[in-house]
């Protein structure tokens, strides 16, 4: 970040960070965001796994889930990073659970 170059961040995590806990018609938007991305990865899940390519040990809705908290964290730590291996490295390790 020296350089110069500035990180803002994904704009739906910085305002759930910032004013979710305070404004309740944000921390609603926010919420519906998060669902429809569950949303998406389930019936990416879903298709994946009646194509047989994919066979899984947590629940299709526990991965989703799981995988929005993870995308979402991603663009903390993207906003907070210096190094671009802290990014690789959960993600690796998200894609080792699949």
């Amino acid at each position: 970040m020296g350089n110069g170059t500035q990180r803002r961040g994904c704009f739906i995590a910085n305002t759930a960070m910032e004013l979710a806990a305070i404004d309740s018609g944000i921390a609603t938007r926010v919420e519906a965001y998060n669902l429809d991305m569950e949303s998406r990865f389930y019936h990416f899940l879903l298709n994946a796994q009646k194509q047989g390519g994919m066979k899984f040990h947590h629940t299709l809705r526990e991965l989703s889930r799981f995988l929005v908290n993870t995308r979402n964290g991603l663009y903390v730590l993207g906003k907070t990073a210096s190094d671009r291996q802290s990014l690789q490295d959960v993600v690796k390790v998200a894609l080792s659970i699949l």
